[in-house]
């Protein structure tokens, strides 16, 4: 898909596992589920995944039964015993899941934390409180070795919240989808400071 051809032509040359913090944004009609569909196949065996979703539901994806996941949404009334729900508006809920899921994991796998909870988050928070919550996340994860996929829709929020998911990022991997002369057009942007790969837009 899309999605996997910018990770794998453009934006890595290490397994995910290696970065600590990549951020994809995605703009236009670019789904945030298969963006996590293909991050999660191309996932090391040694590899723990920790899903934090938002705008995409559990019921959307294809999960083994070993997966941890939290939906972060408004969502009332959803009773599931294979995920936790958490409010999009006390970020200190998702902060205490994620310690005591990361407390459970054996010592020998590599915890990746991806989704697309943020979009679900930011509009409500302040963007000082959005800062201080986004990058304890980036330091806690390159301080305890482990890696953090955050899936962006970038159209849907300001620019200075987008500069800051940025900002704590060792890869930024950016897709958008637009329209040029009557025809759907779709590009991918790179900037990767960990292997020093930096890209202009480019058409697939």
């Amino acid at each position: 898909s899309f999605a996997t051809r910018a990770l794998s032509l453009h934006g890595l040359k290490k397994p995910i596992d290696q970065y600590r913090v990549l951020a994809l944004l995605i703009r236009g009609n670019i789904g945030a589920e298969d963006v996590i569909h293909d991050v999660m196949i191309r996932l090391e065996p040694r590899c723990a995944p920790i899903l934090l979703l938002g705008p995409t539901a559990p019921m959307q994806l294809q999960i083994s039964d070993n997966v941890k996941i939290a939906w972060i949404t408004t969502v009332s009334d959803v009773s599931a015993q294979e995920f936790t729900t958490l409010t999009p508006d006390d970020p200190s809920r998702v902060s205490i899941f994620l310690t005591k899921t990361l407390e459970t994991l054996p010592g020998e796998v590599k915890p990746v934390i991806l989704g697309d909870f943020l979009d679900n988050m930011i509009p409500h928070m302040s963007e000082s409180t959005f800062y201080k919550f986004y990058s304890d996340l980036a330091s806690t994860a390159r301080t305890l070795n482990y890696t953090f996929v955050f899936i962006v829709k970038a159209d849907i929020h300001s620019e200075v919240e987008i500069n800051v998911v940025k900002r704590f990022a060792d890869v930024i991997i950016e897709n958008r989808e637009r329209e040029d002369k009557g025809k759907l057009v779709r590009e991918v942007r790179v900037s990767n400071l960990m292997d020093n790969i930096h890209t202009d837009w480019e058409k697939y």
